[in-house]
């Protein structure tokens, strides 16, 4: 934590984080750093040396390229709970062929969804309740149990699933519309 007795105005700066994060490895802790924004990069100074960080150009990242929820979607809306508990009793049955990857799928259905997974020593399968509007994707889906229970973390009471199709990015919505999480479906074969 520093404390800055006045109010700085700097121009937004895009430095890459390895960069500035070794640079400042190479300093001492009590050192004191003039940093001098400059055209197309960033000036470090100290008593002893100058850094010069070359900046990135444009927004980085630009995460409107990646969030490209389509219009007619598939939107399923459910309680957070009760998807966690089916995530989480599917994940001992959720392995990959090769025994390595947690993998479950979900399959959309009339006002349900359906989880299961199957493993060589049990399977698991799960309906939970859901309200599905807008849409016309019906099909089965096959994601990460663990990385599905992390982005499941962030969010409250309920949750909106977009889906568009079987091999397209899946995204989870809360009731704060700046909270996205994206996951990336993975293929079966």
């Amino acid at each position: 934590k520093i404390d800055i007795p006045q109010k700085l105005n700097l121009p937004e700066l895009n430095i890459p984080a390895k960069a500035i994060e070794r640079v400042l490895e190479t300093f001492d802790e009590d050192a004191k750093i003039e940093l001098n924004p400059m055209n197309n990069y960033v000036q470090l100074k100290t008593d002893e040396a100058e850094v010069y960080i070359l900046l990135l150009d444009g927004n980085y990242p630009d995460v409107n390229k990646l969030i490209d929820i389509k219009e007619g979607s598939t939107v399923i809306e459910l309680a957070v709970k009760e998807l966690k508990d089916a995530v989480d009793r599917a994940l001992p049955f959720a392995r990959d062929a090769k025994g390595k990857d947690s993998l479950f799928t979900l399959e959309i259905l009339e006002g349900s969804i359906r989880i299961f997974s199957n493993a060589e020593d049990g399977s698991m399968e799960s309906e939970v309740p859901a309200t599905i509007t807008s849409g016309s994707y019906t099909g089965k889906i096959t994601l990460n149990a663990k990385y599905v229970k992390d982005a499941l973390s962030c969010f409250n009471e309920t949750v909106k699933i977009h889906v568009s199709g079987a091999m397209m990015p899946v995204y989870l919505l809360g009731d704060n519309a700046n909270l996205i999480q994206l996951i990336l479906p993975v293929r079966t074969m």
